[in-house]
C-alpha cells in the first residue's frame, strides 16, 4: 500500500512540475484475443465484500494472437503480434525493431507492468540505456505498483473496447482477427484515447484519498 500512495504522489507531483507529464507517457500491454471470443480474464480483477466463488468456463486451446499495444494521447501504438508466447527476447525484440524507431526522437516514458518477460534483465538493461530514467515498471527508475490495473489505461480502457468491437464481427479465422484488431485500433478516435490517458489525476486522487485500497 506504501508503493501504491508513493507512485501516485510520484505522479501527481510530475504532472504539478512538467506541464503535459501524462501526455508523454506511452502506457502499455499485451493481451490474448482468442478466435472463439473467449475473453483471458488473468488480468482481470473482481472486487466484493465476501468471496463469490465465481466459477468461470474458459477455453485456452482456442486459436488466437497475442497484440501488443502503446496507448497516448494521440492514439495507439500498434497493433504489435507476437508469434507464440511472449519471452524476454521476443518482447525485446519488439522494443527493439517495432516500438524504438517511432519514438526515439520523441522524449516519452514508457509504462509496462511487472509481467516475467517485461522484467527479464536484457528488456530492464535496454530501457535503462534508451530510456534513462524515463520508464515506470518493476524494479525501475520510476516502479510501477503491482496489480494496479485502476491505473493503467490499457486495462480500465482499452483491451475491453476493443475486444468489443472486434468480437462484434466475428472473425472466422486468424488472418480476419488480426485484419480486424488492426483496424479497430486505426479507428479509436484521438480524442477517447486522450481522455483515458488524462483520467489518471483523478484516478490518482481518489486512491491517494482512500489510502490505496480498490474502490468496491
Amino acid at each position: 500500500m506504501f508503493m501504491y500512495g508513493e507512485f501516485k504522489n510520484f505522479h501527481l507531483a510530475k504532472i504539478e512540475q512538467e506541464p503535459g507529464f501524462l501526455n508523454k507517457i506511452i502506457w502499455s500491454d499485451e493481451s490474448d484475443f482468442k478466435l472463439n471470443g473467449v475473453v483471458n480474464r488473468h488480468n482481470c480483477c473482481y472486487w466484493a465484500p465476501s468471496n463469490p466463488h465465481v466459477q468461470i468456463p474458459v477455453s485456452e486451446r482456442a486459436p488466437g494472437v497475442m497484440v501488443w499495444c502503446g496507448l497516448t494521447s494521440c492514439g495507439i501504438i500498434g497493433p504489435y503480434f507476437f508469434e507464440g508466447n511472449v519471452t524476454g527476447q521476443s518482447y525485446l525484440a519488439m522494443l527493439n525493431d517495432f516500438l524504438w524507431p517511432q519514438i526515439k526522437r520523441k522524449r516519452m516514458y514508457f509504462q509496462q507492468d511487472g509481467a516475467s518477460p517485461h522484467y527479464a534483465t536484457e528488456v530492464r538493461k535496454w530501457l535503462d540505456e534508451k530510456l534513462p530514467d524515463r520508464w515506470l515498471g518493476r524494479r525501475g527508475p520510476i516502479e510501477w505498483p503491482a496489480r494496479s490495473p485502476d491505473l493503467a489505461p490499457c486495462d480500465f480502457f482499452l483491451w475491453g473496447y476493443l475486444k468489443d468491437i472486434v468480437y462484434r464481427e466475428r472473425p472466422a479465422t486468424i488472418e480476419q482477427l488480426r485484419e480486424s484488431i488492426a483496424k479497430a485500433c486505426a479507428e479509436i478516435p484521438i480524442e477517447m484515447c486522450a481522455n483515458a490517458c488524462q483520467s489518471g489525476v483523478h484516478r490518482f486522487e481518489r486512491c491517494i484519498e482512500d489510502g490505496g485500497r480498490h474502490q468496491l
